[in-house]
């Protein structure tokens, strides 16, 4: 009897411990915390980038999204590319449209990868294997320097030529002795539909809206950091047309490097429809001044030709003995043109113009023989005053290994003022800013042309060096 009851009362102290964690799990709440934000990656592959609320991005970044918000981005090939398709871990709540990659409600973390693809290419031309093309001006250390000649403004500029100290040389002088104009393309051009913003749509636009103006190099610098006015003489001076664009400081005052990035689209409109010769980029102190239609064909229009059919095959040094091509809107399309200045160190500048397609970007700076490179002279007064400082002032170029050499300068003033006893009949075109959504790009419309005129000593393009303008001794 006595073994009996001690076993019960061992079954009965062992059942005491599971009686004890059953009281106290009814006594415990359970309770999830739902998080605010969630971390969406995106990683976009070669060949392109993504737009996310205006700003353009490549390689991966990371967004912090509020819990149940949308999340839109919009794939942008690149030149020679299309956008192929995304990959989303987890894969649930993702819609595409067109380009756009949408997630309607974000309830979780997301990777989105986004993936391009090349554009089929026709086959490769015929090159001739013996080039030609010189990749630097000629320009003489010992240039002799008369102080009494005088220069037309639309006189020739020989590399080797004597170069007066008073000439005031307008943007239609050409760089080369052997430059000659040539005939104006008919491009055949898509229409463009009137989108309510006379900047991007009527005047700089290919009918696609904000994302088409690439006056931007990275995501770093925005529209309003730049300012564009066009300058529009009469038909007798048309060829003093120009557009200027005129980067903005940073906060502290300094320029960091600044590029504008036009498609061959609106090059093309600018040049055909809007009969605008020149394109003149300033940065702080530095200005490039080069001819839009050395961009749409000659050597240039060769190369991109070539380019888009074989991108791998295309050398910009092999296009001299390739026969003449006109580039077609289609082609066009699928190009960029970057206009970049580079600020260095102790007053120094790098200069470079490149061209854009299938995810490359080479230089075709030495294929231009307009390129010219400029560097602010400040006030200028009259005559004697500027043989003085011609005398006293010219470019030098430092390449790679500290070897200086000093270039045949001119002083340029830019825009030009007509000559002849025209009139002057320059005029800007006007911006709308049509909704808060529109990057603000504005000239100031109470200054007049004369505002913008600046003196610079300029030369021909030496190739990738650095310029500074230097006081000669003697």
């Amino acid at each position: 009897m006595k073994r009996y009851l001690i076993w019960m009362l061992a079954a009965l102290f062992a059942l005491l411990p599971a009686a004890g964690l059953a009281a106290e799990n009814r006594a415990t709440q359970i309770s999830t915390t739902l998080p605010e934000e969630h971390i969406i990656t995106v990683v976009c592959g070669a060949g392109g980038a993504v737009r996310i609320d205006g700003t353009v991005y490549t390689g991966t970044r990371e967004f912090t999204v509020d819990r149940l918000s949308s999340f839109a981005l919009e794939a942008v090939p690149d030149a020679g590319y299309q956008f192929s398709q995304v990959e989303a871990q987890p894969s649930s709540g993702v819609s595409i449209s067109g380009n756009m990659v949408i997630i309607g409600s974000v309830y979780e973390g997301k990777t989105l990868t986004l993936s391009f693809v090349r554009e089929q290419v026709n086959p490769t031309p015929t090159v001739n294997p013996t080039p030609t093309i010189s990749p630097t001006a000629t320009a003489s250390p010992t240039a002799t320097v008369s102080p009494t000649p005088t220069v037309s403004p639309t006189a020739t500029v020989s590399p080797t030529a004597t170069v007066s100290p008073t000439a005031t040389v307008s943007p239609t002088a050409t760089a080369s002795p052997t430059a000659s104009p040539k005939p104006q393309p008919n491009f055949d051009l898509p229409f463009v539909e009137y989108q309510g913003n006379v900047l991007y749509d009527d005047y700089l636009g290919t009918g696609a809206g904000l994302k088409e103006l690439g006056i931007l190099y990275d995501e770093d610098y925005e529209l309003d950091e730049y300012e564009l006015l066009a300058v529009l003489n009469n038909k007798d001076w048309a060829d003093g047309n120009m557009l200027l664009v005129i980067a903005q400081p940073e906060d502290n005052g300094s320029y960091a490097q600044h590029s504008l990035m036009l498609s061959g689209l609106q090059l093309a409109r600018l040049w055909q429809e809007k009969q605008i010769q020149w394109i003149e980029m300033r940065n702080g102190e530095a200005g490039v001044l080069l001819r839009i239609d050395e961009l749409l064909s000659g050597n240039v229009a060769k190369y991109v030709d070539w380019a888009l059919r074989d991108p791998e095959a295309a050398k910009p040094e092999a296009v001299e003995n390739l026969p003449e091509v006109e580039l077609t809107a289609v082609q066009l399309e699928h190009v960029r043109f970057e206009v970049r200045i580079e600020p260095g160190e102790e007053g120094t500048y790098r200069f470079g113009v490149y061209v854009w397609f299938a995810g490359e970007q080479p230089s075709v700076a030495e294929l231009m023989s307009s390129l010219k490179v400029c560097l602010s002279a400040g006030e200028q007064g009259g005559e004697a005053e500027r043989n003085a400082y011609v005398e006293a002032h010219a470019l030098s170029a430092t390449d790679e290994m500290g070897a200086v050499e000093y270039l045949e300068s001119a002083l340029i003033e830019t825009p030009v003022r007509e000559t002849g006893g025209q009139d002057q009949l320059s005029e800007y075109f006007n911006v709308e800013i049509d909704s808060e959504e529109h990057a603000i790009v504005l000239y100031d419309p109470e200054k007049s042309l004369d505002a913008y005129r600046r003196w610079s000593m300029c030369a021909d393009w030496a190739g990738n060096v650095e310029y500074c303008l230097v006081e000669l001794d003697g």
